[in-house]
């Protein structure tokens, strides 16, 4: 169900194989992911060349100029 409400559910269905990122945009927000198994925790993500390490010195620029999109 996806909703107009600050405490509605919203939901996202992405294909595999596409590039994402989730950003949480107020204190309140919880992200579920499910995949199909069986989950290898060596195998589960694979990033892009492009964009930075998570936690690295470049991701807090990086996430500033993709808000900036919005």
């Amino acid at each position: 169900m996806i909703g107009s409400g600050p405490h509605d559910d919203r939901g996202v269905d992405l294909p595999p194989g596409l590039w994402h990122t989730v950003v949480a945009l107020t204190p309140h927000a919880i992200c579920y992911e499910v995949k199909p198994g069986p989950w290898n925790p060596a195998t589960d993500k694979e990033f892009a060349a492009w964009a930075p390490e998570e936690g690295s010195a470049e991701a807090p620029a990086y996430l500033r100029e993709l808000l900036g999109r919005l």
